[in-house]
């Protein structure tokens, strides 16, 4: 069983939002578990506690819609 919830965690501004949206639906269909906060965040939530809990429990960030490419989090890849 893996150490991680999520195999990649979406961190993205508001305007990259439809973008972003359309490389998770990818991911998502093939097989990734992803960290996006349209799936995640649910009303009531403290925001910056679920973001920081996704960031543990995700094995890579990928940043923006371009963005910098993907960057471990906390734990290199096996």
């Amino acid at each position: 069983m893996s150490e991680f919830q999520f195999d990649v965690f979406l961190s993205h501004s508001s305007k990259d939002k439809p973008v972003v949206r359309g490389i998770a639906e990818r991911l998502r269909e093939d097989g990734l578990r992803v960290w996006f906060d349209e799936w995640v965040l649910k009303p009531g939530d403290h925001v910056r506690a679920k973001i920081e809990e996704g960031l543990e429990q995700s094995r890579v960030l990928r940043l923006g819609a371009v963005g910098v490419g993907y960057v471990p989090v906390s734990r290199p890849i096996e």
